[in-house]
């Protein structure tokens, strides 16, 4: 859901997604490699990023799940619609051939 409004938005939104998404990794991952080189425990930040993490990709998965299930739905509908219209369709070519055939007197379809 959350990237189809990313395909959706404008670049410039884009771009500062991208960029501030990036400068977070960037950070974490520079915070990673100070401390390591350091020699401090990196097991707090380590336990707060993946603290952090789950908490944010957890409901991005739920609200996925359930817009792929809304586009399945979605997908079906328009699906029947147009198998129903096309058979409709099929239904009336063959009234008007009958009716022409009825007209002309021919025996044969």
């Amino acid at each position: 859901m959350i990237v189809e409004w990313l395909k959706k938005a404008p670049t410039s939104v884009v771009v500062a997604v991208v960029v501030v998404g990036g400068v977070i990794v960037l950070g974490v991952l520079g915070a990673f490699v100070s401390l390591s080189l350091a020699g401090a425990d990196t097991t707090q930040l380590t336990q707060a990023v993946q603290t952090i993490g789950i908490t944010v990709i957890l409901p991005l998965l739920g609200i996925n799940t359930v817009a792929s299930v809304q586009a399945a739905r979605s997908a079906s509908n328009a699906e029947d619609q147009t198998n129903g219209i096309h058979a409709a369709k099929d239904a009336r070519i063959a009234q008007l051939t009958q009716q022409v055939h009825e007209l002309r007197g021919d025996s044969k379809r």
